[in-house]
């Protein structure tokens, strides 16, 4: 994903922190088209548990890793 420009990644030491890159059009593409089919209960179960796990991060980065304070991701 990298190498076809969806994503950027920062590194610092061990840590790699990757997001989506700039919008471009093959990006807003890509989510209008994942958008109209990721609907529904298990999609919107999934969403709450992004987003409780998004709420733990601290100054925009994770802080949390497996069997600490935040759980399971």
């Amino acid at each position: 994903m990298r190498n076809a420009g969806l994503v950027d990644v920062d590194r610092e030491g061990t840590w790699a922190y990757y997001r989506t890159s700039p919008a471009g059009e093959g990006n807003r593409r890509l989510f209008a088209f994942l958008g109209d089919y990721l609907r529904g209960p298990v999609f919107e179960k999934d969403r709450r548990n992004l987003d409780r796990r998004l709420s733990l991060r601290e100054a925009g980065k994770c802080v949390v890793g497996f069997g600490s304070r935040g759980g399971s991701p």
